[in-house]
């Protein structure tokens, strides 16, 4: 396919024009519609070595090989005119394509966000500007919801808190996981890249009246960064006693590439055994304290 670009202004008007020139005229017309999105059947594009090349406005786009996943890092733009627009979308919802964000080379794709984009039933119009695509929309996914729990067996308390300092909550059981590829391992969550909504609700008791705060922690392990909750009050418990406090966080953030996280708690009064929660002794009925819902929406 060749590149078809828009005659001059006032081309077709020029009393100079011969037969043969308007009729080429009104052909680059109907050519340059035809290399538009949605102007002809959609094509099948598969990438090779991270590349395809497209050769109308909308493609549908295939990992190599028909493996599982691939990524998709540079749209060769030889058949494409600069501004041209290009509509691209997954071809077997089985087989994940991931856009990569600027890898570098001629025909890299610019995401809006700067984040790696995996198609999984989405649609992602792109404009070519020189030789780079840049993203001008994409069609919403429904949201992937998750959420994770400190579950205990029945009739075990919460666990000890210490004074003024962070105590790393217990996160033990996936509940629920839309995504199918979150993992907890040692009070940390392993999450996907994508942009997140969360709130998390955490149970807390101390020696004496006090304060608690949460913290969501973004990479514990590596370098990590924070969102901070509000504060909140923290009443005395015990054994024989037990006064309900429960600490609240909620927000948002975005991993460019997979990472953990985790919650910590803050007290002004740590408590031995219940100061992260008092076990409420229902037959067959697990103990949950520290739960955290998670909606990843890319």
């Amino acid at each position: 396919m060749t590149v078809t670009n828009l005659p001059a202004a006032l081309y077709p008007s020029d009393s100079a024009r011969t037969q043969g020139q308007l009729k080429q005229f009104f052909e680059d017309i109907l050519q340059v519609a035809r290399e538009l999105p949605g102007s002809v059947s959609e094509a099948l594009l598969t990438i090779a070595t991270g590349a395809v090349t497209p050769t109308v406005g909308t493609h549908r786009v295939d990992t190599e090989g028909g493996g599982a996943t691939d990524d998709l890092a540079n749209i060769v733009a030889s058949n494409m005119a600069d501004g041209r627009l290009l509509f691209i979308r997954q071809a077997n919802s089985a087989r994940v394509v991931t856009i990569k964000h600027a890898v570098g080379g001629a025909g890299q794709i610019h995401m809006t966000d700067s984040v790696d984009l995996k198609l999984e039933g989405r649609s992602v119009l792109l404009q070519l500007r020189g030789t780079d695509w840049y993203e001008m929309m994409r069609t919403p996914q429904a949201e992937a919801y998750i959420k994770v729990l400190d579950s205990k067996a029945t009739n075990t308390e919460g666990g000890s808190t210490s004074s003024t300092t962070w105590n790393r909550r217990d996160l033990n059981t996936i509940s629920v996981d839309e995504t199918g590829v979150v993992s907890v391992s040692s009070n940390k969550i392993t999450l996907p890249a994508g942009k997140y909504r969360f709130n998390a609700t955490v149970p807390g008791a101390g020696t004496a009246y006090g304060q608690q705060k949460l913290r969501l922690v973004i990479d514990p392990d590596g370098t990590p960064s924070y969102i901070y909750g509000p504060n909140c009050d923290l009443f005395p418990g015990g054994s024989s006693y037990y006064q309900s406090s429960t600490a609240t966080i909620f927000g948002a953030f975005t991993l460019a590439a997979s990472k953990a996280i985790a919650i910590e708690q803050y007290v002004t009064s740590g408590l031995a055994t219940y100061g992260g929660g008092k076990a409420i002794n229902i037959s067959s009925v697990a103990e949950i304290y520290s739960v955290i819902e998670l909606r990843r929406q890319s």
